[in-house]
């Protein structure tokens, strides 16, 4: 609306997508761009991180944009923030204990700057659906443990994660827990 700067949650909104690209009732999430995620190994773009700032429905469409109300919202929206298709979040994940043996990766990135992660918490992994990893799969993070001289190398698990979200280029953003 005019003169307004920040949407938020049941607030009008207008989106450069008119009659031939959305209906009415079609849903979108709101994202905005943080930073390009790169591949520790080879330095290769591997996908972008966005901040989710909520969604909004299509309520009225014109030929060349439309109405939107904004039906969540966990963050002020702006003008060019992006639009993705909305895709209902999973309310249960299954777990695949076990299917992804032999998957060695690396972590690409940790959202918001952190140093220690916890549960819930976004990693970026430079492993996807090409080498057996989806939604649900579990992995263990470590780091390599000190030689033991009267034992066996160790490694120590550091974390446990359960559920992945995955990114990729050639498929829209998936969410997890």
């Amino acid at each position: 609306p005019e003169g307004e700067k920040w949407l938020v949650m049941n607030r009008r909104a207008y989106v450069s997508f008119g009659e031939s690209q959305v209906r009415e009732g079609d849903r979108f999430t709101v994202v905005r761009e943080n930073e390009r995620v790169r591949d520790p190994e080879t330095g290769a773009r591997i996908g972008v991180h966005v901040e989710k700032l909520g969604w909004l429905e299509i309520t009225k469409v014109g030929p060349e944009s439309s109405e939107a109300l904004i039906k969540m919202s966990s963050a002020e929206m702006l003008r060019g923030d992006r639009l993705i298709p909305r895709i209902e979040p999973a309310l249960e994940v299954p777990i695949r204990v076990g299917d992804v043996a032999g998957v060695d990766g690396q972590v690409a990135l940790v959202t918001d700057d952190r140093t220690i992660t916890g549960q819930r918490d976004v990693l970026f992994l430079n492993r996807g659906t090409d080498q057996g990893v989806d939604v649900g799969s579990v992995l263990e993070i470590f780091r390599p443990g000190a030689v033991v001289r009267d034992r066996e190398p160790v490694d120590q698990p550091v974390s446990h994660l359960r559920h992945i979200v995955l990114a990729t280029r050639e498929r829209p953003l998936r969410e997890g827990r």
